[in-house]
């Protein structure tokens, strides 16, 4: 394989997460608005999918990444978690 089919394929990639972003944008937006009326509120159940996209999406970005130290990584991750628990632990 050539570097510019690798190069493409990394665009689509990046164009389609970029679309399925611009939809659980687009999909959080209007489940809010049809929940201000209640008249059609029931409606926003059918846009309630946004917010699992954006899981989605971070859990293909995250499963791409190539880590080369996992102790640390595992750290670091450990951290983030640890630190705003202890924090509203002691609020």
């Amino acid at each position: 394989m050539s570097e510019g089919y690798i190069e493409s394929i990394d665009n689509v990639k990046s164009k389609t997460i970029s679309i399925v972003r611009a939809i659980a944008m687009l999909s959080i937006v209007i489940c809010h608005y049809v929940q201000c009326y209640e008249n059609i509120s029931w409606m926003g159940q059918f846009f309630n999918v946004g917010v699992s996209m954006f899981f989605l999406i971070s859990g293909v970005l995250h499963g791409q990444k190539q880590i080369k130290n996992k102790m640390s990584w595992y750290k670091r991750k450990l951290l983030k978690i640890l630190i705003p628990v202890y924090i509203t632990l002691l609020w």
